[in-house]
């Protein structure tokens, strides 16, 4: 690609990837983009080009423009937007009006719409969004966002206006490297292509114009050494950054959490993902519980099939619970327990390939399961058996004889938790980091990992066949 700067239509100076961000946008049937990597690429500036664009050119387009947190996105996107993108490209104060919740109107009836993405437990269906109706939706920021998010703003593009003007729905994202669903969704794919530049790929089909299309992804991998117009004391600020967020911030490494003593490194992680269900009839399935009684904690179970992780949940009555409640939490947690292990093939005659870690709350939650005749496998937690736990998950998701369905409920937050632990061998022993220090790492207890190596531990000890397995106590 030629140079790196080039003209766009209205005559603005932009990079050549800022170009390629434009001609994939414009691209008929590419409907998915993600343009990021580094910080300073020009990813904010783009997105105000795009979406002001497509109001000049088609009027009465709506285009929604969205972040995490609505707050943020008024005082990043829009007010680039607003205090940059319009001055370049001529946009008087005549020629729009803001409204009081922030959305920009043209005078020729096109709009801009500022729009919040944060999950809310309480909205799990994003009622809130209503009938909203887009043209095309810009995201900036998405790796900030859960997947539900990103699903259902995409559910709402390509409903207003499309059809009049033969416009394929665009959803257009930015991001920096990011642990989500977003490395999942593009990263990975585009790796696998063989990286570079630009990698564009199938993901299903698209209508324009009466035509049925096939769709395509794209992911454009920016730089802020491709933006020459940066100023050259933010790279100078992003080389001091501490090494974790220089890698990701000024080198755009998408193996940013990655260092010389990482236990479950992106590439292992990537590895261990299968894309198939186990097929096996035979009974070879455990679940490990971490029962948390702590603050913002959670007790998540994990079910092991036939070696490969294929559901993590949370607790609901745990975040349902008021301690003036008439019934013990250790009760209602054992109830939701045993639902949970009969909807997916348990009795009680195989309640021993069920792991729980026995503290506080747990230990009630043993009782509770041993007057329901539930005999499960207690598990005992030290910092020596979760530097076991931990470094034998490692072994065995490197070898392959555990793996994680790809399609995991969660699965960008186990990745995040697997990927903060780190280790150092001490007289040929592992020596994982201690819990308190993953959560000022993550910001809260690494519950979906720990719960995860407890069902692994289970697994792998039940099958050594040892009669009297450390950590353990059969009850």
């Amino acid at each position: 690609m030629e140079g790196k700067q080039s003209q766009a239509s209205k005559g603005i100076t932009i990079t050549a990837l800022q170009k390629l961000g434009i001609e994939l946008f414009n691209d008929r049937d590419t409907v998915e983009i993600l343009f990021g990597g580094s910080g300073g690429g020009g990813k904010s500036v783009l997105i105000g080009i795009l979406a002001l664009l497509r109001c000049i050119q088609y009027p009465g387009v709506r285009e929604g423009i969205g972040r995490k947190d609505l707050s943020q996105l008024k005082k990043t996107t829009f007010t680039t937007l607003l205090g940059k993108v319009h001055a370049i490209m001529g946009i008087g104060l005549n020629d729009f009006r803001q409204a009081q919740d922030g959305s920009i109107h043209y005078t020729n009836g096109s709009t801009i719409v500022p729009i919040e993405l944060d999950y809310y437990p309480s909205d799990p269906d994003f009622n809130r969004l209503g009938s909203l109706e887009l043209t095309d939706m810009f995201i900036d920021e998405v790796g900030e966002l859960r997947e539900p998010s990103y699903n259902a703003i995409k559910s709402r593009v390509g409903r207003w206006m499309n059809d009049k003007y033969g416009l394929t729905p665009k959803l257009f994202c930015t991001c920096n490297p990011s642990m989500t669903f977003v490395r999942e969704y593009f990263y990975e794919p585009y790796s696998r292509l063989g990286g570079g530049q630009i990698q564009r790929w199938q993901t299903g089909k698209t209508e324009s114009r009466g035509e049925v299309l096939p769709a395509y992804r794209a992911f454009v991998r920016s730089s802020v050494y491709d933006n020459p117009f940066i100023e050259k004391s933010y790279v100078y600020n992003l080389q001091r950054l501490p090494d974790r967020e220089r890698k990701r911030l000024l080198d755009g490494n998408w193996d940013y959490a990655d260092d010389s003593n990482s236990l479950f490194r992106m590439s292992l992680l990537d590895k261990a993902i299968t894309y198939e269900y186990p097929q096996e009839s035979d009974f070879d399935k455990f679940i490990g519980v971490d029962v948390s009684d702590k603050g913002g904690d959670a007790t998540v179970f994990s079910l092991i099939d036939h070696g490969v992780l294929i559901t993590q949940k949370q607790s609901s009555v745990q975040l349902n619970w008021d301690s003036k409640s008439e019934l013990p939490l250790s009760r209602l947690i054992a109830d939701e327990l045993v639902e949970f292990a009969q909807r997916n093939g348990f009795t009680q005659r195989n309640a021993k390939n069920i792991a729980v870690e026995c503290n506080g709350v747990g230990v009630g939650v043993r009782d509770m399961l041993k007057t329901r005749g539930w005999f499960i496998t207690e598990y005992t937690a030290t910092h020596k058996s979760r530097s076991e736990g931990y470094y034998n998950l490692m072994l065995d998701l490197d070898d392959g004889s555990v793996k994680i369905v790809n399609d995991l409920l969660g699965l960008d937050e186990l990745r995040r938790e697997l990927s903060a632990h780190t280790y150092e061998m001490n007289n040929q022993e592992p020596n994982v980091i201690r819990k308190d220090k993953i959560k000022m790492a993550i910001g809260h207890s690494p519950d979906f990992a720990d719960s995860f190596m407890i069902a692994n531990t289970c697994r792998r000890e039940f099958h050594s066949g040892a009669k009297d397995v450390k950590n353990f106590i059969y009850w």
